[in-house]
């Protein structure tokens, strides 16, 4: 199954959009109904990582105003974006004891192509 990525996603996110909804399908989890819910997971994906790039760039703590040592202003949404994050996986099944408690089987990995290639002899 394929669910078409929206149309307004710069390459990250339609590149992390491919990821997920590939893994989700190879686990038997992706329904066209789940289109809502993986945009949202994209899009604070995306705003997580702009963030935490910002702190990296600025370091966690920058100059105020003032001259005053603060937390950097992008820190409290980094948090709020990975909080957001990790309560979407878990109810996404894109965390390995959400996929546990589905039932979920994980698919074998094969861990290259020569291996791929013996695998059939």
């Amino acid at each position: 199954m394929k669910i078409e990525t929206p149309a307004y996603f710069n390459k990250r996110q339609a590149d992390k959009w491919a990821l997920i909804t590939g893994q989700l399908n190879e686990y038997g989890l992706l329904s066209r109904l789940d289109s809502d819910i993986i945009t949202v997971y994209v899009e604070n994906w995306e705003d997580w990582l702009t963030a935490t790039e910002a702190i990296r760039k600025d370091g966690q703590v920058i100059e105020g105003h003032r001259g005053n040592p603060r937390q950097h202003p992008a820190y409290p949404i980094a948090r709020d974006c990975a909080e957001r994050l990790r309560k979407l996986a878990d109810v996404m099944g894109l965390t390995p004891s959400s996929r546990r408690r589905m039932g979920v089987q994980e698919p074998e990995e094969v861990p290259d192509d020569i291996a791929r290639l013996l695998s059939f002899q």
